[in-house]
């Protein structure tokens, strides 16, 4: 054990590319690596740090979280010039991790901002609000998913934790681990519970399914109980309709 301590200290003068950030604030950590806020040392320009380690973090196709953090990258890049897509900035390889480095979004995800608009309680004018926001969101998502459709690619782990809702109301969507080409057939490798239908024949359909999942969501935003039991989803709907009208 000391030995293998030993050999796991780290001259941090050597981490070159890491040393041009400073680490801030971490986000998230997960198997596959952490999530951070960081600012770039030479203008204090905001960015996230994304981390996916080597080995760790397997999804259905045995892929690790090193290799799908290149692969997001470069689908990125694909996808750079759509508007509601997070912009790389860059990836690189340091120690036993890639880092992918991303602009930095100034928004909620939407999971936050239904806790906080949801009408749990609420009268006609509420609702009728609330049926407006949540269709101008979606409709954008909707808007964003066709234009990289249209770029051949697939995003594949779309849910309502993937959609950054910005203060002027544009909408943003992160994290493309799981992208691929959209005429790639089988099943996306990795996804969320209850906006994941392993059913479906390939990326495209995959996308279409979680957007309305999300959409299902944000009118009923309840634990993922369609994943377990898709019968449920009729009672759901009927529900939607009886609370916000047809529309």
């Amino acid at each position: 054990i000391v030995d293998i301590e030993k050999d796991y200290i780290i001259d941090d003068s050597l981490l070159t590319n890491l040393n041009k950030y400073n680490i801030t604030e971490a986000i998230h950590f997960s198997n596959g690596g952490g999530l951070y806020k960081a600012l770039e040392i030479c203008d204090e320009k905001k960015v996230i740090l994304k981390e996916g380690r080597h080995g760790a973090g397997l999804d259905r196709n045995d892929v690790d979280a090193f290799n799908r953090i290149h692969n997001e990258y470069n689908y990125l890049n694909i996808l750079r010039d759509i508007e509601g897509i997070v912009n790389p900035i860059e990836v690189f390889d340091e120690w036993e991790s890639a880092f992918l480095v991303e602009e930095f979004v100034d928004g909620i995800p939407l999971t936050d901002w239904l806790t906080n608009n949801y009408p749990f309680v609420a009268n006609a004018d509420e609702n009728e609000e609330f049926v407006e926001n949540i269709m101008r969101i979606c409709n954008k998502i909707k808007s964003i998913i066709y234009s990289v459709h249209s770029k051949g690619v697939g995003f594949g782990d779309l849910q309502p934790s993937n959609v950054l809702l910005k203060r002027d109301n544009s909408v943003v969507l992160i994290d493309l681990e799981a992208a691929r080409a959209l005429n790639c057939k089988g099943i996306v490798s990795i996804g969320t519970p209850g906006f994941l239908d392993t059913s479906v024949k390939n990326i495209e359909e995959s996308d279409y399914i979680s957007l309305i999942s999300i959409i299902l969501y944000c009118f009923l935003p309840i634990g993922s109980v369609n994943a377990i039991e898709k019968s449920n989803i009729g009672k759901q709907i009927s529900y939607i309709e009886s609370q916000y009208g047809k529309n």
